[in-house]
C-alpha cells in the first residue's frame, strides 16, 4: 500500500474506535508528511510514518475488540459483602461478591434490582447505573442477610435446643462468621470453630449468654447476648497499686536526724 492508502485505512479504523471511546482519537499531519496520534487533547504518539501509524491504530483496534482497552475494576468493601465497579465504555457493570450464602430474601432484593448470578465470576452482576451504584454503596448493606451454615459435633447437637441455635446464628452473623463448626466443651459452653481446620473462633455460654472471641487461641474480646442484641463487655482496668516505701533501717533513721539537726558552728 502507498502512504495515501495507509492513511485512508487508518481513518476508517479510528472511526470504529471512536464509536466506543470516551475521548476521540485523531491524527495530526506535519508539514514533513509525518503524523501524530492524539487521544482527546493528549498526544500519545508522534512523528510517525503513515505505515507506522496504521500499525499502531490496528493494534489499538485489536486490543479494543479483545477487551484490553475496555475495563478497569475497582473494589469496595462493606460490612457484609464486597462490590466492584467497572469503567467499560459501552456497558459498565457492577458486581456484588457475597461472603457466604445469601438468604432467599437477599437474593430476591438483588434480582429485583437487575442482578443475575455470574457463574464464571461467582458474583452477582448487573449493568451499572447511578441509582444502582448508590443503592449498593449506601443501602444494600442494611438489607443483606445470610443463611448461616452450621455443622455440629454429635454431642453438641444433642445439647443444643432451637433457641440456642438461633442465638448462635445471630452471634455468627454479628461476628461475620457465615460458615462454622459447633463443638461442645461442657453442657452449657460451646465452641464456634472454622470448618475443616476447627480452629477456635469464639465460645458461647448458653446459661450466662456470654461470648468470648479468640484470635489464634488468645482471648481478644467479650460480649453478652441480650434479647437478640450483642453488647460488648467493657473490662475496667484496675489502677496500679502504689508501691509502699520500704521501712527505714536504724542507720537511715540516724542519718535523717543528723540532716535535720542544726549544728552551732
Amino acid at each position: 500500500m502507498n502512504n495515501k492508502e495507509y492513511i485512508e485505512f487508518t481513518e476508517k479504523k479510528l472511526d470504529r474506535l471512536n464509536g466506543s471511546s470516551c475521548k476521540p482519537y485523531t491524527i495530526t499531519k506535519h508539514l514533513n508528511g509525518l503524523y501524530d496520534l492524539n487521544y482527546g487533547l493528549d498526544t500519545i504518539s508522534w512523528i510517525l510514518e503513515p505505515r507506522d501509524l496504521w500499525l499502531l491504530v490496528n493494534t489499538l483496534y485489536t486490543l479494543d475488540i479483545l477487551g484490553g482497552l475496555k475495563m478497569t475494576m475497582w473494589k469496595r468493601e462493606r460490612n457484609h459483602f464486597n462490590y466492584y465497579v467497572t469503567n467499560e465504555r459501552k456497558q459498565p457493570h457492577i458486581y456484588v461478591e457475597a461472603l457466604g450464602t445469601p438468604s432467599a430474601s437477599t437474593e430476591k432484593i438483588l434480582y429485583d434490582h437487575g442482578f443475575k448470578f455470574d457463574h464464571n465470576k461467582c458474583m452477582y452482576a448487573a449493568t451499572q447505573t447511578n441509582d444502582l451504584r448508590l443503592f449498593v454503596a449506601h443501602d444494600l448493606d442494611k438489607l443483606f442477610n445470610y443463611d448461616i451454615k452450621l455443622f455440629y459435633n454429635t454431642e453438641a447437637k444433642k445439647e443444643l435446643c432451637i433457641p440456642d441455635i438461633q442465638e448462635i446464628k445471630d452471634i455468627c452473623y454479628f461476628l461475620k462468621i457465615y460458615k462454622c463448626y459447633i463443638d461442645i466443651l461442657n453442657k452449657d459452653l460451646f465452641k464456634i470453630c472454622k470448618p475443616g481446620s476447627k480452629s477456635l473462633l469464639a465460645t458461647y455460654n448458653t446459661s450466662f449468654k456470654t461470648i468470648d472471641v479468640f484470635n489464634r487461641n488468645k482471648l481478644i474480646e467479650s460480649y453478652v447476648y441480650n434479647n437478640g442484641k450483642i453488647e460488648k463487655i467493657s473490662i475496667e482496668k484496675t489502677a496500679p497499686k502504689k508501691k509502699k516505701k520500704a521501712a527505714l533501717t536504724e542507720q537511715q533513721k540516724i542519718n535523717e536526724m543528723l540532716e535535720d539537726f542544726e549544728f552551732p558552728f
